[in-house]
Order: C-alpha cells, then structure tokens, then sequence
C-alpha cells in the first residue's frame, strides 16, 4: 500500500516574487531580496551569500499597503548549482499576531485570485 506524505505547514505557501529587506542579527549590513515562495510561517528565498543555519535574521517585507517587520532563524541553507547564490529557507520566529494576520490575509487573497484564474 502506498502511503501519502504528510503535509507539515501550518499556512498554506505560495511562490511569489515579493521585495523584501534583511539584515543578520548582529550586523549592520542590509541587503535586498525577493521571495521565491512565502507563508505566514515563514520564506524562501535567494542569497548572494552564504547564511548559516540557525541565523537570526530581522525582516522588512512589503505586501499592498503594509510592511511586516518578522524575526526569523535560516532553517536550512543550500548551494545552488552553476551559480555562486544560496537558496534559503527560514521560519519565522518573532511576529506579531496583526503581522502574521495581515501576511496570511495577503497569501489566501493571492489563493483565491489563483484559483478565480483557474
């Protein structure tokens, strides 16, 4: 009998190219980004550089008419293939419950236009 694999999210994910800005705890640098795929748990995203696990890292992401300010830690961290760039994932792990509202507000209306879309 085959088995279905579980799916562990607590939000739905969307792969989206949202602009956002962060800087690792600790350092002054910002550097800018775009999301690969967001959730209101968290991102993935595309680094120039290296960014180890267990990172802490502060957050301005802008969605329509608001910008969310979490906390997250690198989940994991891999080497992207024929490039010098870094594919990251990370969860978040300071965000206000009005952030996390509006963020999951702003992912299911992203849902709902693509499914109207078909």
């Amino acid at each position: 009998m085959k088995t279905i694999p579980l799916e562990k999210r607590l939000f739905p994910r969307i792969y989206t190219k949202l602009p956002f800005r962060y800087h690792v705890i600790g350092q002054r640098h910002v550097s800018a980004a775009r999301t690969k795929d967001i959730s209101a748990s968290g991102l993935g995203f595309v680094a120039e550089k290296f960014i180890a696990p267990a990172t802490n890292i502060r957050l301005e992401i802008g969605i329509p008419l608001k910008t969310v300010n979490p906390v997250g830690r690198v989940v994991w961290s891999q080497a992207m293939a024929h490039s010098d760039n870094y594919r990251i994932g990370l969860e978040f792990t300071k965000i206000n419950y009005k952030e996390r509202c509006e963020l999951a507000d702003f992912i299911d209306e992203r849902l709902f236009q693509m499914i109207k879309k078909g």
